[in-house]
């Protein structure tokens, strides 16, 4: 099952869009067919989609702050004879 926080893919809400289209199945029961959580995100892919078209079934992408790498600083001591 799919979380609720779940970003899913273009090709997949269209999948779905397909199915409501295709087989006049409700948003909540193609919400259970394809295991999302919550029905209310299928209800927001059909607004979207006739509002805007294909363009509002984009995948977000996730993004994430670059890795800090740590830099250790060597200490090199110098012995003196």
């Amino acid at each position: 099952m799919h979380s609720s926080n779940t970003n899913y893919d273009r090709n997949f809400k269209i999948d779905v869009l397909k199915i409501l289209n295709d087989s006049g199945v409700t948003a909540n029961k193609a919400a259970y067919n394809f295991n999302i959580p919550s029905p209310s995100k299928v209800h927001k892919w059909v607004r979207l989609y006739n509002t805007i078209g294909m363009v509002a079934m984009k995948s977000k992408e996730k993004w994430h702050p670059p890795l800090k790498t740590k830099t250790r600083n060597k200490i090199i001591l110098k012995h003196s004879d």
